[in-house]
């Protein structure tokens, strides 16, 4: 089940009164009597909702979930549904009847990137955006600062490295070349935070790649276990939201773990090399390389005590031939299943029902099928995933 056609998900964005407040708030500074509103991923539609409070006089609320139907619904019961017009879409396909005065948008995961917002915020500014228009947020930044929090680390690690007699050194490997979400405190750092990354809506790129170099003092003596990364964020003049300290529970911290902890005391220095990397049709991919390096007394040359190189990569179990198959030598065939999704793709243009083509399939493919009505069920769920994504209209 899509989580963001879930009640529960939503609800639980509406009650968290830190970030609703937050947005309510920028919106009201943004927004001015008379604007035309863009809402992109209105969800529930409460960001539309408070556009219309601030005297927007039209907006556009757009969404790919079916949660959007839902939206309307309390458009209806709040009396706003002559001002606000929903488009359930893919905002990068879909098409609005004017330019517009402000852009809004609550994209931000908790390490920044991850849903999009750079690509769609650049796409909806360019497509949308009146000269001199207003995006909310205004800007967002990544924030990092070395941590020590040994319960989140425990939490990642085996019970010992033979548990059960058994060796699981790789199996640890793969554990800990992933993020984590964890809830940081203040006490967990050591050293004072750094901004790895920004992201600026006036300009931001379709497809942007953080990448920092970054180097800490520690300040105190204690354990190095990772990173701990959070956002904080301008989304209108005088507006802020941040995920740090946690004030609000829609968004957790992120842990980037260490493969093996290291003893840490004030005047040792950790590099950081952090980047990741997200381009259409992926996951998102982190790498992070540290090293930890000590100031002899007597010389004060820097010596090192530990380094790492890991990457979120590491952390999915691919087979030689996965890797194989992702060169760019390697050449695919389609299976049996693709054979039949191409041939209803092939079928799409030809202006038939969903029967024309259900029927049509079992000709083809007389074997496969138990009944019409498991052919019948492929095509809908096919069509489906493929109106999700915005393929088929």
């Amino acid at each position: 089940m899509n989580p963001y056609n879930s009640i529960k998900f939503h609800r639980a964005l509406i009650n968290d009164r830190a970030r609703s407040d937050a947005y309510r708030d920028a919106i009201h500074r943004t927004v001015r009597p008379g604007d035309v509103v863009l809402d992109i991923g209105t969800g529930s539609g409460l960001m539309a909702f408070f556009a219309c409070e601030a005297g927007a006089s039209r907006v556009y609320a757009v969404d790919s979930s079916d949660i959007i139907t839902l939206a309307g619904r309390l458009a209806k019961d709040n009396g706003l549904q002559d001002r606000i017009q929903f488009i359930k879409g893919d905002i990068r396909s879909i098409a609005v009847a004017e330019k517009v005065d402000v852009i809004t948008s609550e994209l931000i995961t908790d390490v920044v990137i991850g849903e999009r917002m750079e690509e769609l915020l650049a796409i909806c500014r360019e497509r949308f955006l009146k000269p001199g228009g207003h995006i909310i947020p205004k800007q967002v930044e990544l924030n990092v600062a070395p941590i020590e929090s040994n319960d989140d680390y425990q939490k990642l690690d085996f019970v010992s490295p033979d548990v059960y007699g058994l060796e699981f050194k790789s199996a640890r490997e793969v554990a800990f070349n992933e993020t984590y979400s964890i809830r940081l405190q203040p006490e967990f750092l050591l050293a004072a935070p750094q901004q790895a990354y920004r992201m600026n809506s006036t300009d931001c790129a379709p497809l942007d790649h953080p990448q920092a170099e970054l180097t800490f003092s520690i300040t105190r003596p204690g354990i190095l276990h990772g990173f701990g990364a959070w956002f904080s964020s301008e989304l209108a003049e005088g507006s802020f939201l941040s995920n740090y300290p946690s004030s609000t529970s829609s968004w957790s911290n992120r842990l980037f773990p260490l493969l093996s902890p290291v003893e840490v005391k004030p005047g040792y220095l950790v590099r950081l090399r952090l980047s990741g990397f997200h381009p259409p049709g992926t996951s998102l991919v982190w790498q992070w390389t540290t090293e930890v390096l000590q100031s002899d007394a007597r010389t004060h040359n820097l010596s090192s005590v530990a380094e790492f190189k890991q990457s979120t990569f590491a952390h999915s179990i691919h087979s030689l031939e996965s890797v194989l198959e992702a060169s760019s030598g390697f050449r695919p065939t389609l299976s049996s299943a693709g054979r039949r999704v191409a041939s209803l793709v092939k079928r799409l243009d030809a202006n038939l029902s969903v029967g024309e083509l259900t029927t049509q399939l079992v000709a083809e493919y007389p074997e496969v099928w138990q009944g019409e009505r498991e052919a019948k069920e492929f095509v809908q769920l096919i069509l489906l995933g493929f109106h999700r994504n915005g393929y088929v209209e």
